[in-house]
């Protein structure tokens, strides 16, 4: 019987059921616009075949592997230009696997293993991206200048035996591109950048920055309104940015910037928001009062931004407990500035809040402030993990005693419990807290943390997204959750390309990439961020700590078989 070579690829909408859940019509007609304006014409060019259409998915032959690699990466770049300024509700985003064996020549559909093996490559492949069998690879090589990462050998149910994966996506292929603006959201969207102290005592910083995060915490709270997170605005502090190039980096619509000056007990706060896309000023206000009428002051300018917005009226703002004592709120409000600088060097911090407590004894921020900080210090190689899940759990506990109706405290709650490895608290909580406030960024985070390691990881995938959205700058604990939220994906080029986003990666990570290598087949590089991690480790340190901690976070054991897996292959463990 003749045979003959056929190149097949396996395409998919990803996510598309959630498109549809979500718009089933304007679903339907992208997808139908997509097929006709770019894939078909793409195929018939490249003298490709459709041979089956099912739902967001197709099947295409192709004459050989030149032309079905070309036509991938032509309509992977055109998807690209189609996406460019949609809302991310409305873009779509394709999958694309590749394989290529040798067929009856009579055989019209093309079934059999090699679209089984095609279908699963397409599984495999990342949002946007490419992965190919390695006889494809080996086709192509020389042939075509798309760069394609090895992505080590797959061998599961769905293969009839073990493949060898690459991998292709324009950040691989031209990492030096320009990043898009980001699309604006579909409500009215905002940054509140650091205010200027200008009291003329540089100590009192904390207390402009502490105004100007209570105000992105009040406007968070209403749910017409899309808030970017501290970390990303406050990336900007000592910058002179120009208000547009804030708007497209952080893909808002509004910028708010101000000053604090106090004067005693008075204090003054100026205030404006400009439109990023006309730099014209659309708002600004004065408000002058007496030190403990700060919250009063931050009420009125949250409640003027938003009127001003036009926030609808049927969304009423979450309502937090505010402290009593105006020197208790001033401990918080230092605490909680020293805590964003510097997680190391915390003994100052909870003497901090230990002073606020001992003013206000039911003071929630508090509380939960110090279960953040001890629960975040268990990871640390120098602390007794006993004592400090303790205290992090009782700290965790008062903060839900005084007030649980406050989104931070659900949230905090919830990591704080999904550190210490009781998911079912964890998953209750950060539940709690995105229904308390669906647009907070802790809330959110929290969220796709404790469903991630409860082993929920597509789902927790998505909160984490939703959290980058708001936190377009990435801070280091959005990017360390989903790193790992690839890895137990058994997604490690995703995980190694979501370590690279960091411009200084913190060193203490470098044992997770060295995992993903490990697991990617990359034993060289896997050595190389082993011994980065290795070196940046205190005298005496003992790795069993971070790998108790890190089973303790995992529900499943699945999970912790992965993770000791990845540890043994990149020599962190025998």
């Amino acid at each position: 019987m003749e045979r003959r070579l056929a190149a097949v690829l396996a395409a998919d909408v990803v996510g598309f059921a959630h498109l549809v859940e979500a718009d089933e019509a304007g679903t339907e007609e992208a997808l139908a616009a997509h097929r006709s304006e770019l894939i078909e014409p793409m195929v018939l060019h490249n003298g490709g075949r459709i041979m089956k259409q099912a739902g967001a998915g197709v099947v295409i032959a192709f004459p050989n592997v030149v032309d079905a690699v070309t036509t991938a990466v032509s309509v992977q770049r055109g998807m690209v230009r189609r996406n460019a300024g949609l809302p991310k509700s409305a873009r779509m985003d394709l999958r694309i696997g590749i394989d290529l064996a040798d067929v009856s020549a009579s055989d019209d559909t093309l079934g059999g293993d090699i679209v089984r093996v095609a279908k699963r490559l397409e599984a495999l492949a990342e949002p946007g991206g490419i992965c190919v069998s390695g006889t494809v690879h080996a086709q192509i090589a020389g042939k075509l200048n798309h760069r394609f990462i090895e992505g080590g050998e797959r061998s599961d149910d769905a293969l009839p035996e073990p493949v060898q994966l690459w991998h292709w996506s324009d950040e691989i292929a031209t990492p030096n591109d320009k990043v898009l603006p980001l699309a604006l959201p579909d409500k009215p969207s905002i940054a509140v950048l650091a205010f200027a102290n200008r009291s003329g005592d540089p100590e009192q910083v904390f207390l402009a920055d502490g105004i100007a995060e209570d105000i992105i915490t009040g406007l968070s709270r209403h749910r017409g309104l899309f808030v970017i997170a501290r970390s990303s605005s406050f990336a900007y502090q000592g910058k002179s940015p120009k208000i547009w190039d804030v708007g497209r980096e952080l893909g808002v619509a509004y910028v708010v910037e101000g000053s604090v000056k106090r004067d005693g007990a008075t204090i003054t706060v100026n205030a404006q928001m400009i439109d990023t896309r006309t730099g014209n000023q659309i708002w600004n206000a004065r408000r002058d009062g007496a030190l403990e009428d700060i919250f009063a002051i931050e009420s009125a300018l949250v409640d003027d931004i938003a009127k001003t917005l036009s926030v609808p009226a049927d969304t009423p703002p979450q309502v937090r407990t505010v402290s009593r004592n105006m020197d208790a709120f001033g401990y918080v409000l230092k605490a909680r500035w020293l805590w964003y600088r510097d997680q190391e060097n915390v003994a100052p911090i909870i003497e901090l809040l230990e002073n606020a407590l001992a003013l206000e004894p039911g003071y929630a921020e508090a509380f939960a402030l110090l279960a953040d900080v001890y629960a975040t210090n268990i990871f640390s190689p120098t602390v007794s993990l006993d004592r400090h899940a303790e205290l992090a759990r009782h700290y965790a506990q008062k903060a839900l005693e005084a007030d649980s109706k406050d989104a931070l405290v659900q949230a905090v709650a919830a990591l704080t419990f999904s550190v210490l490895g009781d998911f079912e608290r964890a998953e209750t909580h950060s539940s709690t807290a995105v229904v308390l406030n669906p647009n907070d960024y802790l809330a959110v985070y929290s969220r796709g943390t404790t469903l991630t390691y409860a082993g929920h990881m597509n789902a927790g995938l998505m909160w984490l997204e939703k959290a980058m959205r708001l936190d377009p700058h990435a801070a280091h604990q959005d990017l360390e959750v989903v790193v790992e939220c690839h890895y137990m994906r058994h997604a490690y080029l995703d995980a190694v390309k979501t370590f690279k986003r960091w411009q200084s990666a913190p060193l203490y990570m470098y044992d997770v990439l060295a995992v993903c290598y490990a697991q990617l087949g990359r034993l060289e590089d896997a050595a190389d961020a082993r011994d980065i991690w290795l070196s940046n480790q205190p005298d005496g340190y003992k790795f069993k700590n971070t790998l108790e901690t890190h089973m303790n976070m995992c529900k499943r054991q699945e999970d912790r078989e992965h993770w000791l897996q990845g540890y043994r292959k990149a020599g962190l463990i025998t």
